[in-house]
Parts: structure tokens; C-alpha cells; sequence
């Protein structure tokens, strides 16, 4: 085969092939607004997934349904950023600790005359002082204060640019 059939093989093979999807389909894309807690000024709190945020007010969808209140109500706003918690951590550093001490502990075992029978517990009980003290502050790292203001919070809401007409409201 010469090089000009062998390149002509080449162009003609992704036309061949079935369509795969772009690496933009592929990606996970967030299509709910994030889970927000709404503080008002009259103490009520709101929970739900912020659906929209305007200069008129807020669209929370609650476990109950849609929840819209002012703009000027509200006193605070948090947002959550993600949902690793403290369990989920401790669950990694005790799978890192296990690991790792196997590891060393297989490890000090190919050297000739050693003694490797503390090395799994020092490994493991340092992986795990560690690791839990850094997991102390995940789960409140999970949620994040934002300025109760629209242009901030529009960045969190399902809808930035506004729901659709008749959104949230009773049929």
C-alpha cells in the first residue's frame, strides 16, 4: 500500500465509522440549580433548589412545591457546594490507611532481617490521625454564604436567565 492510499484510508475511516458524541455530551452538565437554604427577615427558612433568582425575588423548589418570596425579605442565603461529608471521608483515609499500611508492610518485608510487625499499625494510625482531623471540616465546608443579591445568585439558580413562563406556578 503507498503512502497516498494508506492517507486516503485514514480521511475515509471516520466517515465509516457510526457518529459517536462530542466530548461536550459526554460530560455530566448540571442541570439543577444548587440546594439553597433561605433565611428571611421574619426568621422563616426556605430549602430547596433555587430555581431562579431576579431583582423581584427568589424561586425555591421545596419538597412541597414551589416556594417564591422577595428579594428584599431575604436576610441570608447559603448554597451547597457539594455533598462529600465527614463519613465520606473517614471512609477514604481508613481505604488509604489500609492500603497504605499493606503496602509498607510488604514493602519492609523484602528487606533481609527486619522486624516489619509495627510497621502496619504506625502507618495506618498516622494515616488516620491525619486524615481524620482534615475530615473534621468537610461537611461544613459543603455549604458556602452568598450576598443576597441577584446578579451573585443567579450563578446557582437552574435558571440563570429567568424560568420559562408559567414555571412554578399553579396550573
Amino acid at each position: 500500500m503507498r503512502v497516498r492510499d494508506f492517507a486516503l484510508v485514514l480521511l475515509a475511516c471516520p466517515l465509516l465509522a457510526p457518529a459517536s458524541p462530542t466530548a461536550a455530551q459526554r460530560l455530566p452538565v448540571p442541570i439543577l440549580g444548587r440546594t439553597t437554604e433561605v433565611t428571611l427577615e421574619s426568621g422563616t427558612r426556605l430549602s430547596g433548589e433555587l430555581i431562579e433568582a431576579t431583582a423581584s425575588g427568589l424561586l425555591i423548589g421545596a419538597p412541597t412545591g414551589f416556594e417564591r418570596t422577595e428579594l428584599v425579605q431575604v436576610r441570608r442565603v447559603r448554597v451547597r457546594q457539594h455533598d462529600f461529608t465527614s463519613g465520606d471521608a473517614l471512609t477514604w483515609v481508613g481505604i488509604g490507611a489500609l492500603v497504605s499500611g499493606i503496602g509498607m508492610t510488604l514493602a519492609c518485608s523484602q528487606v533481609e532481617d527486619t522486624s516489619c510487625g509495627e510497621v502496619f499499625p504506625a502507618v495506618a494510625l498516622s494515616f488516620g490521625l491525619i486524615g481524620g482531623l482534615f475530615s473534621l471540616g468537610i461537611t461544613s465546608s459543603g455549604w458556602r454564604d452568598v450576598p443576597v443579591d441577584a446578579e451573585t445568585l443567579r450563578a446557582y439558580a437552574r435558571f440563570p436567565q429567568g424560568a420559562p413562563t408559567g414555571f412554578g406556578r399553579a396550573p
